[in-house]
């Protein structure tokens, strides 16, 4: 019954409270006959998210996360999925396809490893899990690092 949408928080509000839903979940169904549709319009917020709105709240997203994680005690039995989390939402949506420069991009990169590190997520066995792009980033040390082994793909 706590998990709620986080007020004032865009963008992320829903992949963080879906995150939250699912991880206390023990049964799921799939239902073939029901549409998701997400309304994409010119005056989203989506489309006039400023890269330092972005790099502030990423943080914020991580405090959200180690939160519920503590409050659940999840981090032993969730570490896989966590990683899931990250590779979608600050890393794939945002790292690779957002248009920031050479030093956000070093800045975010360095918030997301540091974040991995901390909670120690990532396992040489876990890994290949995941895309080649984010299994690049996560066996990468530093941005420059990254950078090098991402241009020779």
């Amino acid at each position: 019954p706590d998990i709620r949408f986080i007020e004032h928080l865009q963008p992320c509000e829903d992949g963080l409270f879906s995150h939250k839903l699912l991880a206390l979940t023990k049964n799921i169904v799939k239902c073939p006959d029901c549409e998701y549709l997400y309304r994409q319009h010119e005056t989203s917020s989506e489309h006039s998210l400023k890269n330092s709105k972005i790099l502030e709240e990423i943080p914020l997203w991580f405090e959200i996360l180690e939160d519920f994680y503590n409050k659940y005690n999840l981090w032993s039995s969730h570490k896989l999925y966590l990683l899931a989390f990250i590779e979608n939402e600050p890393f794939s949506l945002r790292l690779e396809r957002m248009n920031f420069s050479s030093n956000e991009k070093e800045v975010l990169y360095n918030i997301i490893k540091n974040f991995i590190n901390k909670h120690s997520l990532q396992t040489l066995f876990n890994i290949f899990y995941f895309d080649k792009k984010y299994r690049k980033f996560l066996l990468s040390n530093n941005y420059e690092e990254y950078s090098k082994l991402k241009a020779k793909s």
